[in-house]
């Protein structure tokens, strides 16, 4: 009992007790998501690559693997990155994680590829462990190890079936290893293994170089050159092996440099009856990464990358990873002089070195990488920070970090229960509380999922579950939270354009960004509120070449909400966005012959008028497009008035080009009550605006009288 009072073991039991604590919070986390069989992102492709290498024995893409992909649930399994080399396909991800996923997958499963997370996470801590002085301060170490690993975004990578995790281990282990350390005298063996380690890193993602190279010369500045020289030599030797492996398996040395394509049941796999419908999505010289030796300096880019690298609400350092900033100042105050001290500094110079890589060399990929939690690309770089501290740090500034995660758990808690709306994904921690009013960045999840439309010509990105977004548009509700966007467009114009339309009178449009606020009033409409609204936006956001485009688009945030004039009252608004098409007169022009309305029809009876039209507007029609163009008619009784009748569809089926004829057979079917009704039949664009709001007359109307189905007036229904 004695010995549990002493400091250093009352800092060992905080350490394990916290740490558990971390691995709880994390759980409860767990629990609000729908299915662990969901996937997203590069998950797919690691996932499908880990099934191939155990089930098939390769890593081909055939026939077999279109099978289990069509078969696999959610449909999310179905999307996988693929790459060509001659005539020959395969999945295009570094091949060190499934390879060494795939026998744990045999045992496991899908748990696998989480059990080797998990495993290679542990074997990193412990080998670092090996390398802490024996002493007095073991607590404190074991402290700074448990706040490492359990604070922040680390601890969740293991959730996640990507390479991340075992990129982290392998840095941690691979460092351990050929710096040695903890009062021994590790022999040549340790300086090749390390090195061997750092050369997978390097191959599962070739920035990683700065890492090992740093590993190497921190040696040497320590006064170790010969057993740099051995971790350097290690180093590419793993580096040359994992390459050879990718050719052999995948055909390529360099997967991210490879022709590659994203293929799913929408698109195709080329294996099969679509094969060479599939093939031609590959296009020749289009890969991922197209970095140079020398960088393209954009200051302005870099500044952005360097706002969001540090506190973007997915990604940010300082928010995901709070243990850095201790462990970086303790690193530097502790490092004291000498060789020991040149090491260190040289590991610390590693890290910065890595990250200012993706801020120049990337800042396209301007928070240094996408990712689902944290900075993925930067969680190898981090590890180098345990081996560069002297000293632990203090156990003030430690338990400051759990502070500090532990409101962010919180808010990330809340959100995720109050905001996730049972769609659980890796955003749903910051839906709402503090990680909302963290700057946006946009991140990998979701590139071919219901969140992303083009729509008009221009990229929309739903960022939360605050929109119902549907084929060509998009809902939202009164008195729900705000719907964030980003909108990304290559018109240099400010202005952006949505139709909408409320089914409630005196609704308000609400649109927000980093300027301000803006409510724009909708005109009164017959069944409630609406018409195109125009938008001066604040200036862009940021302005790069997305991972689609070839030359610079500027993407907005935008927040749109909805408002009616009393509070409470159940309403909802569709929209539309028109891109850089203005609704003005000369959009709805058209030509109509005269339609033949008949002056009596039975009851419940169907009448079918033919309408001529021509187009004479600046856009082409069709019911399918950006903007659908439909044919609509409302029938209702004259003693209601201007009451509102229900508005029925009649689909543009093809292209109507300008200056193009068109017939439509608009099918009215009259009411089973007798009486005298209006008929009105027009043009609507997106189901919302009607072409009479704007030219003051619709295609055709008239009253028709209803009559009993067995009255003998009723004669033979008019066909026009």
């Amino acid at each position: 009992m004695r010995s549990l009072l002493q400091p250093e073991r009352r800092l060992g039991l905080a350490a394990v007790l916290l740490a558990l604590a971390s691995i709880g919070g994390l759980l409860a986390l767990a629990q609000q998501r729908g299915s662990w069989s969901a996937v997203a992102g590069d998950e797919s492709t690691f996932l499908a690559m880990t099934e191939s290498l155990a089930l098939d024995g390769d890593l081909e893409f055939t026939g077999v693997d279109r099978a289990r992909l069509e078969a696999a649930e959610p449909p999310a399994r179905r999307t996988v990155i693929l790459q060509r080399a001659g005539d020959r396909i395969a999945y295009s991800k570094p091949v060190v994680y499934p390879l060494a996923a795939a026998p744990l997958f045999a045992l496991f499963g899908r748990g696998g590829l989480a059990a080797l997370n998990a495993l290679a996470l542990a074997a990193g801590l412990g080998l670092f462990w090996r390398t802490v002085p024996s002493g007095e301060r073991r607590g404190a170490w074991l402290l700074t190890i448990a706040t490492f690993a359990a604070t922040g975004a680390v601890l969740p990578q293991i959730a996640w079936s990507t390479g991340d995790a075992l990129q982290l281990a392998l840095a941690l282990a691979g460092a351990s290893l050929a710096l040695g350390g903890g009062g021994r005298s590790p022999g040549p063996a340790t300086a090749v293994a390390g090195g061997l380690l750092l050369g997978c890193l390097v191959a599962m993602r070739l920035p990683n170089a700065i890492l090992a190279a740093g590993v190497a010369v921190a040696l040497g500045a320590g006064g170790r050159a010969r057993r740099g020289l051995a971790v350097g030599a290690a180093a590419a030797a793993g580096v040359g092996a994992v390459l050879v492996l990718n050719i052999a398996l995948i055909g390529s040395p360099n997967p991210y440099r490879a022709e590659r394509a994203t293929f799913n049941r929408a698109t195709g796999y080329p294996a099969g009856a679509d094969r060479e419908q599939a093939l031609e999505q590959f296009v020749e010289g289009r890969a991922t990464q197209r970095l140079a030796v020398r960088p393209e300096i954009r200051p302005r880019s870099s500044a952005y990358a360097a706002l969001y690298f540090l506190v973007g609400r997915h990604t940010g350092a300082l928010i995901y990873f709070p243990a850095a900033v201790v462990l970086l100042g303790a690193a530097v105050r502790g490092a004291g002089h000498g060789r020991l001290a040149l090491q260190s500094a040289m590991l610390l110079g590693t890290v910065a070195g890595l990250a200012a890589f993706y801020l120049i060399w990337m800042p396209e990929n301007y928070f240094g990488g996408a990712s689902f939690v944290g900075n993925r690309y930067l969680l190898p770089a981090l590890a180098l920070l345990l081996p560069a501290l002297a000293r632990p740090p203090r156990t003030g500034p430690l338990i400051a970090v759990w502070l500090v995660s532990g409101v962010l758990f919180v808010s990330a808690l809340v959100s995720v229960t109050k905001e996730g709306g049972g769609e659980f994904s890796s955003q749903s921690h910051a839906y709402s509380g503090l990680f909302r009013y963290l700057p946006y960045e946009s991140t990998a999840l979701a590139i071919e999922d219901r969140e992303d439309r083009y729509l008009s010509d221009e990229f929309l990105r739903f960022v939360d579950p605050n929109a119902e977004v549907g084929e060509h548009g998009f809902r939202l509700a009164a008195g729900a939270a705000p719907a964030e966007i980003l909108l990304a467009t290559p018109r240099p114009s400010g202005v952006l354009r949505f139709l909408v339309w409320v089914d409630a009178p005196g609704a308000e449009l609400v649109y927000s960004d980093w300027r301000g606020e803006q409510r724009f009033a909708l005109r009164p409409l017959r069944s409630g509120a609406g018409g195109p609204v125009e938008i001066a936006a604040a200036p862009a956001w940021r302005r790069h070449p997305f991972w689609w485009t070839d030359s610079p688009w500027r993407a907005h945030v935008l927040r749109l909400s909805i408002r009616v004039p009393e509070a409470g009252v159940p309403a909802r608004a569709e929209l539309r966005h028109l891109g850089p098409y203005r609704l003005a007169a000369k959009f709805f022009a058209y030509d109509a012959a005269p339609v033949e309305l008949p002056r009596r029809a039975p009851a419940g009876s169907v009448s079918r008028l033919p309408v001529r039209l021509v187009n004479r507007g600046r856009r082409p029609w069709a019911s399918d497009a950006d903007v659908p163009i439909h044919l609509v008619h409302t029938v209702r009784a004259v003693a209601a008035g201007d009451a509102a009748g229900e508005l029925r569809f009649t689909p543009i089926e093809r292209t109507v080009d300008r200056r193009e004829e068109i017939t439509l057979p608009v099918e009215v079917r009259w009411p089973r009550q007798p009486g005298s009704y209006r008929v009105e039949i027009d043009l609507a664009a997106g189901g919302v605006a009607r072409f009479e709001e704007w030219l003051g007359r619709p295609v055709a109307a008239g009253e028709v009288e209803v009559v009993p189905a067995a009255s003998e007036d009723a004669a033979v229904l008019s066909s026009g």
